[in-house]
């Protein structure tokens, strides 16, 4: 098991954990097969949920090619050591794996890798070292107030170093705090563009198109199927049944209405009538 991070000033893609440390291990891995007639990366945890967004696949892929690669993604699983876990697999000719090696990306850079290979617990080394940034912040000051224009640049260089530590680690904390057994299912919903309240992406366009397009309602599911470019019968069978039951839409002869409860969820202001309607609602459970 290793862990691949190092500090880039200029790296490939957006992401340190996501994209440039894939694309160093795959550096490492070919080099220790240049023989290999293919390859086979499996991304699983944060890797898989996220990677698309990141060019994981790409920054791998721009390694490893021309040989043939497969990538597969797991977003379902998560290795014991760390979310961001890679199993890269060298293929002979017969397609049989040779020398299978998981790695880890843990993101954060050099300084909390440098923790973790020395028997810190992730999370501890990401919070040490975001306070250790904290502190070292109020130097910007010095670059305002000194007259040493060497000074001056140190000190912004190490405001950005401090920025760029932070950001680093904060981001990786939130499916560190996560239940282990929790992580795969939260960063397979978040893949899929499902929100906290169990809205996928096509819900929350029904529901966007009903208000924005229509007055928040009634229209029929006809008109709704055609607005967003979707099967009648997909709307109906898939989505309109959770719609309703959660209390996102109500259904009557005329066609479909949004509810208060959908303007809220979508961040949309409440037209005057539904405002009215909740206030009498309100008045009279008082």
């Amino acid at each position: 098991m290793d862990s691949i991070k190092k500090i880039y000033t200029i790296g490939y893609g957006p992401s340190s954990s996501h994209t440039m440390g894939p694309r160093k291990a795959a550096e490492q891995y070919k080099a220790r097969h240049p023989e290999a007639a293919g390859f086979r990366v499996t991304l699983y945890g944060s890797l898989a949920a996220t990677g698309k967004g990141h060019f994981t696949d790409k920054a791998i892929l721009s390694v490893l090619e021309p040989a043939p690669t497969e990538i597969l993604w797991k977003p379902e699983t998560v290795l014991p050591f760390h979310t961001n876990g890679m199993l890269y697999e060298a293929l002979d000719k017969a397609g049989n794996s040779i020398d299978p090696w998981t790695v880890y990306s843990i993101g954060g850079g050099a300084l909390s890798d440098w923790l973790v290979r020395r028997g810190w617990q992730p999370r501890r080394a990401r919070l040490a070292l975001m306070l250790l940034a904290a502190c070292a912040m109020p130097v910007s000051i010095m670059a305002v107030l000194t007259p040493n224009a060497w000074l001056s640049i140190a000190c912004i260089a190490l405001i950005l170093g401090s920025q760029s530590c932070w950001m680093a680690n904060q981001l990786t904390l939130i499916s560190e705090s996560v239940p282990r057994s929790h992580v795969g299912s939260l960063l397979a919903l978040s893949a899929m563009g499902v929100d906290d309240e169990g809205l996928e992406a096509l819900d929350r366009e029904v529901l966007r198109t009903i208000i924005e397009r229509f007055g928040g309602g009634p229209v029929g599911i006809d008109t709704i199927a055609a607005s967003v470019g979707e099967e009648r019968v997909t709307i109906e069978d898939a989505h309109e049944p959770y719609l309703i039951q959660a209390g996102f839409l109500h259904r009557s002869q005329k066609g479909r209405i949004a509810s208060a409860k959908a303007y809220r969820h979508l961040g949309i202001a409440l037209p005057e009538n539904l405002e009215r309607e909740e206030q009498l609602s309100m008045d009279e459970n008082n």
